[in-house]
């Protein structure tokens, strides 16, 4: 029979696994009782109730922490003019370019992202780049090369129809 002192044969209890003594699915042990712990009842938890309890942050806290403050993007669009859109600084290059393509009708994967005469990388988030600081607005440059221009060079290429 297994509940007695010590477990029934399992290993000693250490502090760390009094931490938190949880259950997430049956009981523990078969008995109802959390193994090293003669008679407290098994909680079952869900893993998200685990973590809130212990102190662990929540996804949508990891999320906000991991995406940064808004900063607003004022961007001169080849072949457009100006368009105006505000990102979280942990957005990716790529995420900027998607979006300039929603809002101009352009191909994201043929737009290029300038700052000044320097070229934004795709895997690079805005939080790379130290000229980027919220609230903004800063100035970017985008050309778009898949539209018969000249594209990272400034040349004024036009769309041929």
């Amino acid at each position: 029979s297994r509940g007695g002192a010590g477990g029934g044969g399992g290993a000693p209890a250490t502090p760390e696994s009094k931490a938190i003594r949880v259950a997430t699915g049956g009981a523990a042990g078969g008995e109802g009782k959390v193994p090293d712990s003669p008679g407290s009842p098994v909680v079952p938890l869900s893993l998200a109730e685990a973590a809130r309890r212990s102190g662990a942050p929540s996804f949508k806290e990891l999320d906000a922490e991991v995406r940064g403050d808004d900063v607003e993007l004022s961007m001169e669009v080849e072949g457009v003019g100006d368009v105006t859109l505000s990102f979280a600084v942990g957005v990716t290059v790529d995420t900027v370019k998607f979006r300039v393509a929603e809002a101009t009708g352009a191909t994201a994967s043929d737009l290029l992202v300038y700052h000044g005469d320097k070229l934004m990388i795709d895997p690079l988030s805005l939080n790379d780049f130290p000229f980027i600081k919220p609230p903004g607005p800063i100035r970017l440059r985008v050309t778009n090369a898949g539209a018969g221009g000249a594209g990272g060079a400034g040349g004024e290429g036009k769309a041929s129809e």
